[in-house]
């Protein structure tokens, strides 16, 4: 939800705040994301800025409903955990993109303490950013601004990164994979076993 619009006197754009809903690892509530709209000469259709009101969506609707979809999703993911995860990611600090297939960690924690920045800040101190704590249920204008992206680790490339929800999923755990050449099988004569 965006509230605010400035221009930016360092450069030739305007910038306007956005409103979330993030969790950076030690603090969950709402957060803000400046979106940048470069200067451009003459007159320009709403609909190809950077960002715009929803209202000027023919399909406003159906965006909202899977914003809201997205939410929920988001809030069931955002817990530290291990998934799947198929699709492009974000490294650290915006250093460009890399392709991911395999394994990752989700823990907003682990990126705070081991990444740059993600270009969102929480800040319990400022007005504007209201820590929710623990909710039992968001709200769907809530549920509708929850961040769009997971922070955590690409196992395989070894890199901090920002993971998009729709791409992350479930762990796959073949039948018998446990049991293959190499893996290690826990006996109860075992000394690690106890």
């Amino acid at each position: 939800m965006c509230r605010s619009v400035q221009k930016n006197p360092n450069y030739q754009q305007v910038d306007v705040a956005c409103d979330m809903i993030h969790d950076d690892g030690d603090f969950f509530g709402y957060a803000r994301r400046i979106v940048s709209i470069p200067y451009f000469k003459g007159a320009v259709a709403v609909t190809d800025l950077a960002v715009y009101p929803l209202e000027y969506r023919d399909d406003k609707d159906v965006i909202n409903d899977k914003a809201v979809a997205q939410g929920k999703l988001y809030m069931g993911l955002r817990d530290d955990s291990y998934r799947e995860y198929e699709g492009v990611a974000i490294r650290d600090g915006n250093r460009g993109t890399f392709h991911v297939s395999g394994r990752v960690m989700i823990s907003s924690k682990a990126f705070r303490l081991y990444a740059q920045d993600d270009g969102v800040s929480l800040n319990p101190d400022v007005p504007s950013h209201k820590v929710l704590g623990a909710v039992e249920e968001l709200t769907d204008e809530q549920y509708a601004i929850c961040d769009s992206v997971l922070l955590g680790l690409a196992f395989e490339q070894e890199d901090m990164a920002s993971f998009c929800i729709g791409s992350a999923s479930g762990i796959r755990v073949e039948r018998g994979s446990l049991q293959r050449p190499g893996c290690w099988t826990p006996r109860p004569s075992d000394s690690s076993w106890r």
